[in-house]
């Protein structure tokens, strides 16, 4: 190690591994004015490698601790540690103006208070977010990109105590630039994580980011500014082209399986609204088929197949794992949905396309990857012209239903949501022609 004054090394008793450092222990002589005398005194901290993520960090930690406690030693944070300088903290405060004194004795008296806590930067608080977060894997990743864009160059090596109400307001500034409110909301919320482990740790820290104000932006997502759903005809022309996707040779077996099952996945949902997560994990068990008789219009009653689907498992992350069978997103996601005639006849077609027990799956019989689904789809929407993605399908579900003045109440049922205003706000919208027939058709009071 490179030579730091008042920092010694510790190294292992344990034999064979004599030459690992297990501690930088900081030592600093001082003098304490005891009536007409002078006791010599030494400073003692030990900062173990084991408490922190590598040698390196527990030396900065040190060395930080060390910088932090010769003015405190000395008695006044001005005043540069020089080895030679013998006075001692009365000493130097009887040389100053009473006034001045009294305001260093009250800082002293803070900085005294404080002594327990242990400084950190902002990366190493960011590093420790999991241990003190419970959030699955996923969530996690995304933190790591927006830290690394808005955060980590301009303040990983920034300490904590020094980040300034400025700086969080800057970074959310340059993340409101070119991100969706929305998007800059959750670098709002990093940061406040990131402040919530320094107050864990016992940090004397200010949570900027509950005092700033969330900045402007005037980007949108291309999905938030047009109609949430799509046409029965579009929807076929669509699946129409994907049918035909890829021009695959009939050795390319993994590339046209991964097409059709993805196509009869989409075509499932379409027609009950069901999560993509929650699709990839049925498995032939979930599945009841029964027999009912349907009225006529004419009268006559006709005998049709429809099935039942239990949905109580979804594909997402852990705390430790990705793409992985868990519970379902909410309680009341838990579920038995009734399939009409035609669900049910994709749900036949897929288990007689193959043998293996989840439905919607990839070629070997494991689970569908997220990724291989959107990539399909974006490629397939940009060669014909329709956009299709998963998440649409879903809206337009709660959109068809709310146009056809369906309960509130069912849809939530449907859909798993907690509450019929998520059912209604956050999926169901209306279409421009619904917008154009209400203002063609106003009707006033007679």
């Amino acid at each position: 190690m490179e030579k730091e004054k008042f920092i010694y090394e510790r190294k292992s008793t344990v034999k064979g591994r004599e030459d690992k450092t297990v501690a930088y222990v900081v030592q600093i002589p001082y003098y304490e004015h005891d009536g007409n005398s002078k006791k010599r005194k030494q400073y003692v901290r030990n900062f173990k490698v084991s408490d922190y993520i590598t040698a390196a960090t527990a030396l900065k930690a040190a060395a930080r601790e060390r910088d932090r406690m010769i003015p405190l030693l000395k008695g006044i944070q001005e005043i540069r540690y020089d080895s030679a300088m013998d006075y001692t903290a009365d000493e130097i405060l009887s040389l100053l103006p009473a006034g001045m004194r009294i305001v260093i004795l009250a800082e002293m008296e803070k900085k005294h208070e404080n002594i327990a806590y242990e400084n950190h930067t902002v990366q190493e608080l960011f590093d420790l977010i999991p241990a003190h977060y419970s959030r699955r894997k996923r969530t996690y990743r995304h933190m790591g990109f927006q830290y690394k864009i808005y955060i980590q160059e301009k303040y990983a090596d920034k300490l904590i105590t020094e980040i300034t109400v400025a700086d969080v307001l800057d970074s959310l500034k340059s993340c409101a630039s070119v991100c969706t409110r929305e998007y800059t909301s959750k670098l709002k919320s990093l940061w406040g994580k990131i402040f919530g482990v320094a107050q864990m740790l016992g940090i004397p820290v200010t949570d900027w980011s509950k005092i700033v104000d969330l900045p402007s932006s005037d980007k949108h997502t291309q999905r938030s500014l047009t109609e949430q759903n799509i046409t029965e005809e579009d929807f076929q022309k669509f699946c129409g082209f994907m049918a035909e996707y890829g021009n695959y040779a009939p050795i390319q077996k993994k590339a046209i399986f991964r097409r059709d099952i993805v196509l009869l996945m989409i075509r499932f949902m379409r027609i009950t609204g069901i999560r993509l997560a929650e699709a990839r994990t049925i498995n032939r068990s979930n599945i009841t088929f029964r027999t009912v008789t349907i009225d006529g219009k004419d009268g006559t009653q006709t005998s049709t197949e429809v099935a039942e689907v239990r949905i109580e498992t979804e594909m997402g992350s852990t705390l430790t794992e990705m793409d992985v069978v868990r519970e379902t997103k909410t309680p009341q996601s838990v579920r038995t949905l009734p399939v009409s005639p035609d669900g049910a006849e994709i749900l036949r077609e897929t288990m007689a396309y193959h043998d293996y027990d989840i439905l919607f799956c990839d070629y070997g019989g494991g689970l569908l990857k997220t990724s291989v689904v959107d990539s399909l789809l974006a490629n397939v929407s940009k060669k014909c012209g329709i956009k299709v993605y998963a998440l649409l399908l879903r809206k337009s579900f709660s959109a068809d239903l709310y146009a056809n003045g369906v309960n509130p109440a069912v849809t939530k049922k449907l859909m798993g949501h907690k509450s019929e205003e998520m059912s209604l706000n956050a999926y169901a919208s209306a279409s421009d022609k619904d917008v154009f027939d209400v203002m063609m058709n106003r009707k006033y009071k007679e």
